[in-house]
């Protein structure tokens, strides 16, 4: 008998967890004693269960079909209720704690709520254009954990999104890998998408479940559905419409809104896929009402791409907006930051 820590004893019991949903937790912490020879108290486990909610989730009933009623009003209800719940949370962070996020750039608010923004990615799971959301940060993963329980949980359960196919769970093991911006998805949350069958099986191995190899960044940007490997540029979509809706409520300008960015090549064979899967996630904030513009500022080889290539028409009308945007970029190192 021994006392597991929490990866193992997390692991263990997504292991266990799914076939014996009905088991009460006396019974179930007495399976777990005499499967893994686990020393597990009631409080310990009732604690656990309380953290990892996903762990004892009992479906209502069978699967729910996403009909045409969920791929608009349940879809879009979702997706506005968690963005002003997520809004709300930012604004309400302390100084104290928006200095940790930012990495002491800034004190203000207002700045995470432009910088951290997770809920347009959460409505591309929804869409189906992407696999899995990941919502977490390397140093300050408390005030996330936060965020996920005070506004994904609530609407999580409201739109009875589990019974649609979509999943939560915090990633509590080692990811394997050497230091890298995936690094932050430890002690993360992923809310995915089981149905997606394609993105799945490498969401489990890379991110789901804890890894026994060494994991590259191009295994993780496949896993998670970024249109292209990863890379040493950034391409980044920014929220118009949200950036308006902050500007009315606080009466005063703000910066850029980040919807969603990820790493990239600088190649010009990679430029077509970005382009097409903008042009995607465009539309499909065109119909939540919602403007999206691309933001090269982290990327001028494609840039100058998209001038020389006037037949990309979803970035045609982009370009005068483009150079006028002052990019802020939270940076560790100073240095880094882009030149404005």
């Amino acid at each position: 008998m021994y006392s597991p820590s929490e990866p193992e004893l997390v692991t263990r019991i997504m292991e266990l967890r799914p076939k014996n949903l009905h088991m009460g937790k006396a019974k179930f912490r007495e399976l777990l004693k005499d499967t893994y020879s686990f020393n597990v108290s009631e409080a310990r486990l009732k604690k656990l269960f309380d953290e990892h909610p996903d762990l004892d989730y009992i479906p209502e009933n069978e699967n729910l079909f996403r009909d045409t009623d969920f791929n608009t009003t349940t879809v879009r209800d979702a997706f506005l209720e968690y963005k002003k719940l997520e809004r709300k949370f930012m604004l309400d962070l302390s100084p104290e704690q928006v200095k940790l996020i930012m990495y002491n750039e800034s004190d203000e608010p207002v700045r995470a709520a432009c910088d951290f923004r997770f809920c347009f990615e959460f409505l591309l799971v929804l869409k189906s254009l992407r696999p899995c959301a990941t919502i977490g940060h390397d140093i300050g993963d408390e005030i996330f954990t936060n965020l996920v329980k005070k506004c994904l949980l609530p609407v999580i359960a409201k739109y009875k999104l589990r019974r649609y196919g979509f999943c939560l769970q915090q990633i509590t093991h080692t990811i394997n890998m050497p230091e890298s911006i995936y690094k932050g998805f430890e002690k993360g949350w992923i809310f995915y998408d089981k149905r997606n069958f394609k993105r799945l099986p490498l969401m489990t191995k890379y991110l789901l479940k804890p890894n026994l190899g060494e994991v590259k960044e191009h295994e993780i940007a496949d896993a998670i559905g970024n249109p292209t490997p990863y890379g040493p540029r950034c391409f980044t979509a920014v929220d118009v419409t949200e950036r308006e809706e902050l500007k009315e409520r606080l009466g005063k300008d703000v910066g850029p809104v980040t919807a969603f960015q990820f790493d990239c090549p600088e190649e010009a064979g990679f430029f077509i896929p970005i382009a097409h899967d903008y042009e995607h996630c465009k539309m499909v904030a065109t119909e939540m009402g919602t403007q999206l513009k691309a933001d090269f500022t982290r990327h001028k080889a494609m840039l100058q791409w998209v001038k020389k290539e006037p037949n990309i028409a979803v970035f045609r009308t982009e370009l005068d907006w483009s150079r006028k945007v002052v990019y802020r970029r939270v940076v560790q190192n100073p240095e880094e930051a882009p030149k404005t």
